[in-house]
């Protein structure tokens, strides 16, 4: 039987099982391959949005299992291999054709894994662009907002409705946002001081996730 070389199967590792397909252990070269790839596979999909972005920690940490599954294959691998050349453990031969076969599934998972966390990626980027679309769309509350004037005064009435969360809204007269606020309590007042006539009123209100809507735009 050929001797072993350590640092081959210590460096054949570096695709997970390999190592110790040089060494002509095939079951065990099969099950870290295995090994690594569940983990891997699973941790990465699983961050790609797999499983909707749940348990996040727990698969950080099953991605740092797997990268410690990988190592321990390379370990692995050495220490047999100079154990067989002891006589500690039976030499076999390896086998080219499970070598081969084990590098093909190497990279044809490599390259799905990869694949499938890239749709994953498009699939979560457009659910998100959708839902922030959403919620930075125009809202439509039922508030009625009225503007009233008196001489130079302009008087905003919030007639009433529910204001779903908003506390306030802001004004903007003649294209200037105003250092004041009408308030979203149904009946409250806001006095503007405006020019002699045909002042630009407008009233908006934005919520904290960017949504707006309109409640009254009119020249008073």
């Amino acid at each position: 039987m050929t001797r072993k070389n350590p640092a081959i199967s210590f460096f054949a590792s570096v695709i997970p099982g390999l190592g110790q397909l040089c060494n002509g252990e095939n079951p065990r070269g099969l099950a870290f391959f295995l090994g690594v790839l569940a983990t891997l596979a699973l941790s990465l999909l699983g961050m790609c949005g797999g499983f909707g972005f749940l348990f996040y920690d727990f698969l950080n940490l099953l991605f740092f299992l797997g990268l410690l599954i990988w190592a321990g294959s390379a370990v692995d691998a050495a220490i047999r291999a100079g154990k067989m050349n002891q006589g500690e453990i039976e030499i076999r031969e390896a086998n080219r054709v499970y070598m081969i076969l084990l590098v093909a599934g190497a990279i044809i998972s490599a390259l799905a894994v990869f694949l499938l966390c890239g749709l994953l990626l498009l699939f979560a980027a457009a659910s998100y662009w959708g839902n922030y679309s959403d919620m930075h769309a125009e809202r439509q509350l039922n508030i009625s907002v009225s503007a009233e004037r008196t001489g130079s005064r302009i008087i905003l009435l919030n007639g009433g409705g529910d204001p779903s969360g908003l506390a306030s809204y802001g004004i903007s007269l003649n294209g200037q946002y105003q250092d004041l606020v009408l308030n979203a309590t149904p009946g409250s007042i806001t006095v503007l001081n405006g020019s002699d006539g045909n002042d630009h009123v407008v009233v908006r209100g934005c919520w904290v996730w960017g949504a707006c809507q309109t409640f009254l735009d009119t020249v008073v």
